[in-house]
């Protein structure tokens, strides 16, 4: 919010009085002088005044939607793109290989499954014993080999590729040596209902994550939910990404609004619908009209200047009209107007008095001081309109003292500027 702006019009006599003449008018010699001033028909503004940036009244930011590779992302900033329009694709590789390792993962456990429930006879279980001793054989070996890669790589003469080979070799003969045990252990037992439930169990599991995978590796591409701009590019073409990771901002510049931030002060002068004019440095001397069409229902704190520690309202307003020079990001001021009256009775905001009874003025009738009631309506800092109680032409008193009593004799001077101001 930048300042808070008051404003009132008079046909050729400015109401304030601030600055003028002064033309005694002599009425009566002995009587108190006062300063009157014609009341005229004029006009009250007000308005709060505030800054803002222009936005994409539709604007979204676009996510990785999965894990992976960014393939096909070709789109720059400017760039117009149109709805369900593919943005980029995700490389789901991986997850094809994982689907496919733990399918091989329910094939064995559903074996293992069938042969728990089945039981072993005493050869079965002889040859399962040999199995599990020629695994282990297989794991000291994978392990010798393993360490002897690692020296190699350390040193310097082979490359890191083979330790990596070395470590998958090792992994598998252990992950066999691990699934014969289990085998061998299970028949030794006989089949059992909670054995039969825990390989079941390991089998739903297996499931439950294929399923997962596959919903994920059907979510490979980043479209576009309408037509319109790229504003921001985040990533780039080969990129590897996880899921959530920014990939574009996007928005249709074709239809552009102002957020603008109003003190707390402020924010209950501000309703739906009232109008606005939008200006800024882009714009020259020319201004938007806009129109209030949502007022935040957060405030949020002031971070920076002269009001820190105070809180700000986001009030948003959609112009009336395309303006081709505005973009999205530039800064702009907002006025909009609270109150705008014309052609109504005003007087300066210091005649009008106030007391139990209601609100009154002083007028000179006759060289005489009187006290008139009024009703009151649109006040400004300066000005107040008299909705009734007093006439066009009325001389009020345009700075009542407290000495002043009903009859009394006056001296009267009127206040006034010709032309208008």
């Amino acid at each position: 919010m930048k300042k808070r702006w008051w404003g009132v019009i008079a046909a050729g006599v400015l109401v304030a009085g601030a600055y003028g003449y002064l033309k005694l008018t002599a009425v009566d010699a002995t009587g108190l002088p006062v300063s009157v001033i014609p009341v005229v028909k004029g006009s009250i503004e007000n308005k709060v005044m505030a800054s803002g940036m222009v936005k994409a009244k539709q604007e979204v930011t676009l996510f990785s939607p999965n894990n992976g590779t960014l393939l096909q992302f070709n789109v720059q900033e400017g760039d117009k793109v149109t709805a369900n329009q593919v943005i980029a694709r995700i490389d789901v590789t991986d997850l094809s290989s994982e689907m496919a390792s733990i399918d091989a993962q329910i094939a064995s456990q559903h074996a293992e499954l069938n042969r728990v429930k089945s039981g072993k006879e005493p050869e079965t279980i002889a040859q399962q014993e040999e199995r599990v001793r020629q695994e282990k054989e297989k794991v000291d070996s994978a392990e010798k080999e393993y360490n002897r890669t690692k020296q190699l790589v350390e040193a310097g003469a082979s490359p890191a590729t083979d330790l990596d080979k070395a470590k998958d070799s090792l992994s598998q003969a252990q992950s066999s040596l691990k699934m014969s045990q289990s085998e061998l252990a299970l028949n030794k037992k006989g089949p059992k209902s909670t054995d039969i439930a825990s390989v079941q169990a390991q089998i739903n599991q297996l499931q439950v994550k294929k399923a997962e995978l596959a919903k994920q590796s059907s979510q490979s591409t980043v479209v576009a939910p309408f037509s319109g701009s790229v504003l921001k590019v985040d990533a780039k073409n080969g990129q590897a990404v996880t899921k959530g990771t920014e990939i574009i901002t996007m928005g249709d510049v074709t239809k552009l609004q102002v957020v603008a931030d109003i003190n707390e002060s402020d924010v209950k002068e501000i309703q739906l619908g009232q109008k606005a004019l939008v200006s800024g440095t882009s714009m020259g001397k020319e201004k938007a009209a806009a129109t209030v069409t949502r007022i935040s229902p957060l405030a949020t704190k002031i971070q920076k200047g002269e009001t820190t520690g105070k809180t700000k309202v986001n009030v948003t307003l959609e112009l009336d009209q395309a303006v081709s020079v505005l973009k999205p990001g530039f800064n702009v001021d907002v006025d909009i107007m609270i109150t705008n009256k014309n052609n109504i009775l005003v007087v300066p905001f210091q005649a009008v008095v106030n007391d139990p009874s209601g609100s009154f003025v002083w007028v000179v009738e006759n060289g005489l001081a009187k006290k008139r009631p009024v009703q009151t309506g649109t006040e400004s800092d300066l000005n107040v309109e008299i909705t009734s109680g007093l006439n066009e032409g009325d001389s009020v008193i345009s700075s009542p003292s407290a000495d002043l009593m009903e009859g009394m004799p006056v001296m009267a001077m009127e206040a006034g500027v010709p032309g208008a101001v």
